[in-house]
């Protein structure tokens, strides 16, 4: 991307993130309003805006891109499971245990899809698209990995009825739209004027929203303990070791599609996942440094974007 598209999607980004910051500052919206626009973002905007990007005609070149990119994801979270096993063995076991699940659980969903979409999108919605392609493996190895890696260092166990995978991807509303718009990309129904527009508008709405939480959690934050080492050096780790590994991977190793690479790219220098902290609480390991490894990483993320920015190849319109 040039420096001027660049500054205006940073700039249009930042803009979003202050108004949320402001509201949180000024206590219009406190953690009970950003969790009610948390889950409107989650049940609502987000898989409308999943829906709505396979609404383009069969194109086998599409669906060969999309299993790169399902393939790439699942590549880039195994290098998030063992790569800690090296970068974080010099930190004790609860620190160690936290980081690695920060690592697996990136935050494709409120920053990599808007500045994905922002980017892409004009390519016939294929940033969205591949987005929502990659959110299948990060969501298994979420709920497999980091809920197993949890249990089997901690010994507690999470309680109550266990349930099937299957039935806790199912359980969530991206997964469905995932599964429902696979069906609309190969099928072509014929849907109502009023249906589209209705989950279009809902669609539109996702960059706005995502930046309106990220913004107010910074803004909730304390900065009191935040830039540790310890949260430095995961940031360093998932907000640069990992996007450059990914591209270097993508671009140069196996010559992949300029959009795949990009949006690959995105969600490999997104900061740790808001989801996280809540697993590490029900596992009583460390949740203190989990929330600050996630607010250190997505505060710092405003100077590492840009850079990311800059790289990844664009095709012209």
């Amino acid at each position: 991307m040039s420096f001027g598209q660049i500054m205006t999607l940073e700039g249009q980004l930042l803009l979003m993130m202050a108004v949320g910051f402001l509201m949180a500052k000024i206590g219009v919206l406190d953690e009970a309003g950003r969790k009610r626009l948390a889950n409107i973002l989650f049940y609502v905007v987000l898989p409308c805006n999943t829906f709505n990007s396979f609404a383009k005609s069969f194109d086998t070149q599409t669906l060969i891109n999309s299993g790169v990119v399902i393939l790439a994801a699942a590549l880039l979270e195994a290098v998030c499971v063992f790569l800690p096993r090296l970068t974080f063995r010099r930190f004790p076991k609860e620190e160690r245990l936290v980081m690695t699940a920060c690592m697996i659980n990136p935050n494709p969903s409120f920053v990599g899809l808007p500045i994905a979409a922002a980017i892409y999108d004009v390519f016939d919605n294929l940033g969205t698209l591949y987005v929502n392609m990659s959110l299948l493996p990060i969501r298994l190895f979420i709920w497999i990995v980091i809920v197993a890696m949890f249990e089997a260092e901690t010994g507690v166990r999470a309680g109550g009825k266990k349930e099937n995978i299957i039935i806790r991807l199912l359980k969530t509303p991206v997964i469905v739209a995932l599964i429902l718009g696979f069906i609309r990309f190969f099928t072509q129904p014929t849907l109502p004027v009023f249906f589209n527009k209705a989950v279009q508008a809902f669609s539109g709405c996702t960059s706005a929203l995502a930046m309106l939480i990220i913004g107010s959690v910074l803004g909730s934050a304390s900065l009191k303990g935040i830039f540790t080492k310890a949260t430095i050096f995961f940031s360093f780790f998932r907000l640069l070791v990992m996007p450059a590994l990914t591209f270097v991977m993508m671009n140069y190793v196996f010559h992949c599609d300029p959009i795949a690479t990009g949006v690959v790219t995105i969600i490999a220098g997104t900061p740790a996942g808001t989801t996280t902290p809540t697993l590490a609480q029900k596992y009583n390991c460390a949740p203190g440094l989990c929330a600050q490894a996630v607010t250190c990483s997505t505060i710092l993320m405003l100077f590492t974007l840009p850079l990311i920015m800059a790289v990844i190849p664009v095709p012209a319109v």
